[in-house]
């Protein structure tokens, strides 16, 4: 390699010692857990999140709890709804809140309002646009 300096207007060549940066598109980083239970049956976790411009409510149960639903020998399940941006009014409206307010913060005032229940079934029965994801097993 050369130390020459580049020719006017060209970038300075990449190299291991000198990687080039990249540049990563700014993300919501907001997650709030929304519940975190361990009980003699088992443990819960829910949370809500920004995953671009999409909502995403992500749930993970683990024990017995799991067991009874699903049958001998599983002990684990996950499962998550990622509601799109344009489903947001819908949202807002299934869950009580009011046009501009933040979905992040609505789904956990509502999940405080209503200790142990699930969000995206409610949103999905109000008929709100949204994807649903599980996986049970090990």
């Amino acid at each position: 390699m050369t130390n020459d300096p580049p020719p006017d207007g060209a970038p300075p060549p990449a190299s291991a010692d000198h990687p080039t940066a990249t540049r990563r598109e700014p993300r919501h980083s907001k997650r709030v857990v929304l519940q975190a239970d361990v009980a003699a049956d088992g443990r819960r976790n829910l949370s809500v999140e920004r995953e671009g411009d999409d909502v995403v409510i992500r749930g993970h149960d683990l024990g017995p709890v799991v067991t009874r639903a699903w049958g001998a020998g599983t002990s684990e399940y996950e499962w998550a709804w990622r509601i799109p941006a344009a489903s947001f009014p819908a949202m807002l409206a299934a869950l009580g809140g009011h046009p501009g307010d933040d979905p992040i913060e609505l789904v956990r005032r509502w999940s405080e309002a209503n200790p142990g229940r699930d969000p995206g079934l409610v949103l999905k029965r109000a008929e709100v646009a949204l994807e649903f994801w599980s996986r049970v097993g090990d």
